[in-house]
């Protein structure tokens, strides 16, 4: 069993990276974040009521940062794998309103 870290406690919206603490086992041990969403995620929710039973899952939700042209709904980038943005083969007008947005992963 284990429980959200304290530092993470009132802190939704916030980056954390690989290796970052993300909880703590009935022992005090930290567990970190292992990357497994990729080197950068934001949490949200965090400790919300509706996680406090174990069909919930873990007691946060997870997502990663990603960059949308709004004139074309295309995906322009995307935080995480690797720690870097991945500009991919998209090309953007320099007209285009573009907007960054956490996609949920879990």
């Amino acid at each position: 069993a284990f429980m959200i870290h304290k530092h993470l406690q009132d802190r939704d919206f916030e980056e954390v990276r690989t290796g970052d603490a993300l909880f703590v086992d009935l022992d005090g041990n930290t567990i970190p974040y292992d990357g497994s969403f990729g080197d950068s995620i934001y949490l949200m929710f965090v400790n919300e009521g509706g996680y406090y039973y174990q069909s919930s899952g873990t007691g946060m939700s997870v997502a990663v940062k990603a960059k949308y042209d709004l004139d074309t709904g295309m995906l322009l980038s995307t935080e995480g794998e690797g720690g870097g943005e991945d500009e991919g083969d998209h090309k953007v007008d320099a007209d285009s309103k573009d907007s960054d947005i956490c996609t949920a992963a879990t």
